[in-house]
């Protein structure tokens, strides 16, 4: 998905375990943050945090476009009622049908962005539930482990 998107920068706040994802679309900058949740600090991880932010930035990109789509439907739609309203309009016209077509791809187009924006959250949820399993499951090893080592000190002493 990033190779359809040019400019895009990344920023790492390894601190405060922020990244910011800055995108540049159609001569407008979209900046969405992925922020670590505090109990998953021990386990911050910067590619998380990007794929998190990019797709959020993806999703803004997406909204962008619908609304520009959805305005440039509705001046077809005005154009096509100020014909269908005229004396001499012809449904047959190349004109006519033209706009018809025009209006059928922007409401496709439309309709997909609307799929594709619900694809790409249901993405980011996914991925983060996804995340929070590896990480519960680390811990739970990472806590046997650490048992472990406790127990067999105590073997030793």
């Amino acid at each position: 998905m990033r190779e359809q998107y040019k400019d895009i920068e990344f920023i790492f706040d390894e601190e405060n375990g922020t990244t910011v994802c800055k995108m540049r679309y159609d001569n407008r900058d979209f900046i969405t943050t992925a922020v670590c949740a505090p109990e998953d600090m021990d386990m911050m991880s910067k590619k998380t945090g990007e794929e998190i932010a990019f797709h959020r930035a993806c999703v803004e990109v997406m909204k962008y476009e619908k609304l520009r789509l959805k305005h440039e439907y509705d001046g077809l739609r005005s154009l096509y009622y100020s014909m269908k309203h005229s004396k001499k309009f012809n449904a047959k016209s190349y004109e006519a049908i033209m706009t018809r077509h025009q209006m059928n791809i922007r409401e496709n187009d439309i309709n997909q962005l609307k799929v594709d924006i619900k694809t790409t959250k249901q993405y980011i949820t996914n991925y983060i539930n996804q995340k929070d399993k590896f990480y519960t499951q680390m811990r739970k090893i990472r806590k046997e482990k650490e048992l472990e080592k406790a127990h067999a000190e105590d073997n030793e002493n």
